[in-house]
């Protein structure tokens, strides 16, 4: 155990946790706390940028095995303490955010890879190795993931898991849940669940497709099996120009609906494209499509019918292959950007949001809740991409320049995501494609799933976690009064 400063250390509840995970397994150093009691929520951000940062939670653990987090989750349900799961803290909806008199519980420490089948294409990992590393562990052996999110250098497989996340190849690849062959996980009393790797099964429910989504509020999972391929034999890039959004959109659903799937068919708007330095008139398209030759082949050919179909203009491969080469770019330029003195000046505003539609609804809500954002922002921008053959999501980014007054910038901050989240409900979409609930979006859920289905979530939980130590105030079942309020 490090950091003795703190002023529960020595009390017979860390002499617990050192007896489960170890001494070197435990702190209650005030850096670590701090460093575990904020993700990458903005909301968060923005509050330690004007001196109002949370302590953290009360202690920070790291189990090794499954064994010592199930031991951790019984004596936590015994003794009532929160326990707040902690991937690589890539998150941006504060999920992962433990507050005080809770204990952040680690997974850096359950970072197992392998073995890999390359019989059946699954793969073992913990939940705590980090997406990059696993992508470069496999590719050396030939195979891939393909989950790429632009998080990939800091975001783990267990908070993929966790939120349902979506790789900006799942158009061709799936999103992260798709990936998911079998699971082991840690209930909230120190049971273990778990799920056999098979390719399908009609054998009752699937139990253990509960935990995907559920942001640490029903569970810990300790192990993954997951879906992998060989890395594609080829690769080829095109882009287009699209006179208006809504023809982009018109194309790109023309492709999917051939039953075509690009690994990545990505529609800027406007402002987007101006704000990516492409000289591009009206929107950018750009395809990337993989695997077999012939297939890359075909899915461009067919993307390009239908952009000429309706307007478009070839732009050769060079857009889409300096898109791909600075793939992972926004998300250090945004932190850079909210930063004291950043480019948006003091107090500023930077976030993204992303929802999904189907197609008949998707240019209704894309208008909806652009509209709403302007209303606060002063920059406003879109992309449609993870596309499917009913629909596509949907991703913003808002922008607005600060003033210097860190209370308007977080008043701003909520009545833009307030205003975007009851657009997307009024327009037909869901709340999240893919970045989940957290503590952003909580109030929301209800409105999502209705009455019954919120009844229905809470009766889970309150069957798996009667002591409510599992992530409390996660998923909107519980109020913790950070964040705009929504629906409920």
């Amino acid at each position: 155990m490090t950091g003795a400063d703190h002023a529960t250390a020595g009390t017979p509840r860390l002499d617990a946790l050192r007896d489960i995970v170890g001494d070197d397994g435990v702190s209650v150093d005030v850096d670590e706390r701090a460093a575990h009691g904020r993700d990458c929520w903005p909301r968060l951000i923005m509050a330690e940028r004007a001196g109002h940062a949370s302590p953290g939670p009360d202690a920070v653990v790291w189990p090794a095995s499954h064994d010592q987090a199930a031991a951790l989750y019984g004596w936590a349900t015994a003794e009532g303490v929160a326990l707040v799961p902690y991937g690589g803290g890539g998150g941006v909806c504060g999920g992962a955010a433990a507050p005080p008199a809770t204990v952040a519980v680690d997974t850096k420490r359950l970072a197992h890879l392998g073995p890999l089948d390359d019989t059946s294409g699954l793969v073992s990992a913990g939940p705590g190795v980090i997406g990059q590393t696993a992508e470069e562990w496999l590719g050396v052996r030939g195979w891939t993931l393909g989950h790429f999110p632009s998080s990939i250098t800091l975001s783990s497989l267990g908070g993929f898991a966790a939120a349902r996340s979506a790789g900006q190849a799942s158009t061709k690849y799936g999103v992260f849940a798709d990936m998911v062959a079998g699971m082991t996980a840690v209930l909230p009393d120190g049971s273990t669940l778990q799920r056999r790797p098979v390719p399908a099964t009609a054998a009752g429910p699937d139990l253990t497709g509960m935990l995907l989504g559920s942001e640490g509020a029903l569970g810990l999972i300790t192990d993954l099996v997951l879906r992998v391929r060989p890395k594609p034999a080829a690769s080829r890039y095109a882009a287009w120009q699209l006179p208006t959004f809504a023809a982009g959109l018109d194309a790109v659903r023309t492709v999917l609906q051939q039953d075509l799937r690009p690994a990545v068919v990505r529609l800027a708007d406007e402002t987007e494209t101006a704000m990516g330095g492409f000289e591009v008139e009206g929107c950018l398209l750009v395809c990337v499509a993989e695997g077999h030759e012939g297939v890359a082949v075909a899915e461009i050919d067919a993307l390009a019918d239908a952009a000429h179909a309706v307007g478009g203009t070839w732009l050769g491969e060079e857009p889409a292959r300096h898109w791909h080469a600075h793939r992972y770019d926004v998300s250090y330029q945004l932190a850079d950007a909210a930063k004291p003195g950043g480019m948006l000046g003091d107090a500023s505003v930077v976030d993204t949001l992303e929802i999904a539609a189907p197609w008949r609804e998707l240019p209704d809500a894309y208008a909806r809740v652009r509209q709403a954002l302007a209303a606060h922002m002063d920059v406003v921008a879109c992309h449609a991409s993870h596309a499917y053959p009913d629909g596509a999501a949907l991703y913003f980014t808002l922008a607005g320049v600060g003033d210097g007054d860190e209370t308007h910038a977080r008043a701003r901050y909520d009545a833009a995501w307030h205003d975007a989240m009851d657009a997307a409900l009024a327009a037909g979409a869901t709340i999240s494609h893919h970045h989940g609930v957290g503590r952003l979006r909580g109030g929301w859920l209800t409105a999502e799933l209705g009455d019954g289905g919120m009844a229905a979530l809470r009766a889970i939980q309150g069957a798996l976690d009667p002591a409510g130590v599992a992530n409390p105030g996660g998923l909107g079942l519980g109020e913790d009064g950070q964040g705009p309020k929504g629906r409920r």
